[in-house]
């Protein structure tokens, strides 16, 4: 075999062992980072998919106070032996579901920064989660009180705490929440002192913590749809890189070759 040929060989060698190294390092590259991003993004879908477990709760917690309202109004109106041993039934039941529902729920809510307006909706001044102990003891108090007149006094709080006033003045304005929830209070993360909270009832406090959750849903899904756009544009900056660095380059040395 002739030097040069040996020689013209051997450089070829050396050079498809080059271009074939630097061909894993970005195939090794490429995988990593769609590994890493695939993790980043499953872990904000099971984010997501948190919050809308947190909503369907949220939801049914509202729910069961206002059945709870209604059992212990229709218990108050007189109703005959039967219907009495029928809604004290249905009554505990709704009771202990809430129960049940506000514990979990609480839970994890503790697990949120402490700056977050939901957080602050439950253990701040609002103090809803307070306010919901005192809503469930009220409705045992109602199943274990024999006198009908201390049933009734019950009764009257338990409603006024479930209603407050309602009412919220913004900019000496008055809107009645749940059905009027202004965007301006949005999440209570609120510095302008002319838009301030009378008085909470927990029926208006329950619908501003779902409207909370829904709106944290709303956003974790925009990071996820933005999260999954930097992605796709990421690995196709990977994929460009190699094929101008180092296809196009392998590609003119074997063509110059050939020549």
């Amino acid at each position: 075999m002739r030097p040069s040929l040996r020689l013209l060989l051997l450089s070829t060698k050396y050079a498809a062992n080059q271009y074939a190294k630097r061909h894993f390092i970005f195939i090794f590259i490429f995988i990593f980072s769609a590994l890493f991003l695939w993790l980043f993004i499953s872990n904000s879908l099971d984010t997501q998919r948190h919050y809308g477990s947190i909503i369907n709760v949220s939801g049914k917690q509202r729910m069961l106070t206002q059945r709870i309202i209604y059992l212990t109004q229709n218990l108050l109106s007189s109703p005959t032996e039967q219907q009495k041993n029928q809604l004290y039934v249905e009554l505990r039941k709704s009771l202990m579901e809430l129960s049940e529902i506000h514990k979990n729920l609480k839970e994890q809510i503790k697990l949120f920064d402490s700056a977050c307006s939901i957080y602050r909706l439950y253990f701040g001044s609002l103090n809803l989660e307070t306010k919901l102990d005192t809503f469930i003891l009220l409705g045992q108090q109602i199943l274990e009180e024999k006198q009908v007149s201390k049933q009734h006094q019950i009764g009257e709080y338990i409603f006024n705490l479930w209603v407050g006033d309602n009412v919220y003045k913004v900019n000496n304005d008055y809107a009645y929440a749940p059905l009027s929830i202004p965007e301006s209070f949005l999440i209570i993360e609120i510095e302008d002192k002319s838009i301030m909270p009378i008085r909470e009832g927990i029926l208006g406090l329950l619908e501003l913590a779902t409207f909370n959750f829904q709106t944290l849903a709303e956003e974790q899904a925009e990071k996820i749809k933005t999260l999954v756009m930097i992605s796709y544009i990421f690995l196709a900056l990977i994929v460009l890189i190699e094929f101008i660095f180092l296809i196009i380059p392998m590609l003119i040395v074997l063509l110059s070759r050939e020549m």
